[in-house]
């Protein structure tokens, strides 16, 4: 299995937009790492995972 195919998929749910700190209200990733997915490896794509899960919960306790 290559690199490539470990991948992760993307948390976009078409719902794109960015709050007043660039973090995107749908899936929670910030536009830096909206922008850099499909450039990082798959460890860096599940850093990415995480804070944005993490973005998202924040949110919804506001």
């Amino acid at each position: 299995m290559t690199e490539l195919d470990e991948r992760l998929e993307s948390p976009c749910i078409r719902r794109c937009t960015l709050d007043v700190a660039d973090v995107c209200i749908g899936c929670g990733r910030s536009l830096d790492d909206i922008k850099r997915w499909t450039l990082v490896s798959p460890g860096e794509q599940q850093r990415i995972l995480d804070r944005a899960r993490h973005c998202l919960l924040k949110a919804r306790h506001y």
